[in-house]
């Protein structure tokens, strides 16, 4: 009986140090993820505030300065990352604005909106770019260039306003993302956003696990100026010209050809970031991010734009193309031994008829 019980209390550890690494193995339960969210800093008009689970999910009431209860937000966002491949995101929160304006709201002095998530993450984000310059879902952009680097259909652009989601999944398809039964709480709180162009790469900012959303007073710097090479001047026809941003990765350059000043809406250069560029190799990143070939006399304006800065200045590279030289007899030295032979012996000839004729 001594032996049997040793054997099953050696099974019994077994099964149980089994159950601890199949545990170890499993994801963490949706149920983990959220909890309580603070929202704090100097360009607050008030103290700050924590945000319980309960009120964040719509189970107990947050109620707004003035005395409105908060809604929850259940919207769908078109999203583009750095490799560059497009994703739908669905997201199902509170609006940024009404946490911000239970926080007792943004002051005048007001510039960055700092997020902080559990896993260590943090993005920083300008107040304009967040909050005061339109963000759109782009119903179509699927439609037509269906990979990153091309631009889709802007068409039907809806406003859209950032949310902290509670509930959110992803999709590759508008029939999948209509379907509310793939919300999961895994990846709460989570940040999304909308693009403010239809190339805009919004994606590598939607911050999951976030716990903390600081709202800052600090001067906005402003992103450094992109650079071309080879640099502006006289170069032979089918130079090759790249631009570069100061880092190449959520900082992008936008970039005209026909003299107009660039915006967002403009064409971007660096799609693949280049974080990407040993995956992709020389080739592929060339066959997305396009060197722009100078054929004629051509003037590149450029700009850099990027989260949590302002928009650089915008630089003007202009190129030449070097004028094609004839090729033609060298200058000096005896230009009549230049020619061909029969041209300079023709009149050696004539004066020996001449002279045969003349009986000399």
């Amino acid at each position: 009986m001594a032996v049997n019980r040793k054997e099953h209390f050696g099974l019994y550890i077994l099964l149980l140090l089994g159950v601890f690494f199949l545990a170890g193995l499993l994801p963490a339960p949706a149920s983990a993820a959220g909890g309580d969210l603070e929202i704090t800093g100097p360009g607050l008009k008030g103290p700050g505030v924590v945000i319980t689970r309960e009120q964040f999910e719509g189970r107990e009431p947050l109620i707004l300065p003035d005395g409105t209860e908060v809604q929850q937000y259940d919207e769908w966002y078109s999203s583009i990352n750095t490799w560059p491949s497009k994703l739908w995101y669905r997201g199902q929160g509170i609006k940024l604005r009404d946490l911000l304006q239970a926080a007792g709201g943004l002051r005048e002095e007001a510039t960055l909106i700092r997020f902080s998530s559990s896993d260590g993450f943090r993005v920083t984000f300008t107040v304009k770019e967040l909050l005061v310059e339109p963000a759109y879902r782009f119903p179509n952009f699927m439609d037509t260039g269906l990979s990153g680097h091309l631009p889709g259909d802007p068409s039907g652009a809806v406003p859209v306003e950032p949310i902290i989601a509670h509930r959110s999944f992803s999709a590759h398809t508008k029939e999948e993302i209509r379907d509310a039964g793939r919300f999961s709480s895994a990846d709460a709180y989570h940040l999304l956003f909308g693009q403010r162009a239809v190339s805009h790469q919004n994606n590598a900012r939607f911050a999951k696990y976030v716990t903390k959303i600081e709202v800052l007073t600090d001067e906005v710097e402003r992103w450094e100026p992109p650079r071309a090479v080879p640099p502006p001047g006289e170069v032979p026809a089918g130079t090759l010209v790249r631009l570069y941003a100061p880092l190449g990765d959520e900082d992008k350059v936008h970039y005209t050809l026909d003299g107009s000043e660039p915006t967002i809406e403009s064409p971007m250069y660096n799609l693949v970031a280049s974080r990407w560029w040993s995956s992709r190799g020389e080739e592929g990143v060339e066959a997305v991010n396009r060197p722009i070939e100078i054929r004629e006399d051509t003037t590149i304006k450029a700009v850099t734009i990027g989260p949590g800065k302002g928009d650089s200045d915008i630089i003007t590279f202009s190129y030449r193309v070097k004028a094609e030289v004839e090729a033609g007899p060298e200058a000096g030295g005896d230009k009549g031994m230049d020619k061909p032979a029969h041209l300079w012996l023709m009149p050696v000839v004539s004066l020996y008829l001449l002279l045969g004729c003349c009986g000399f």
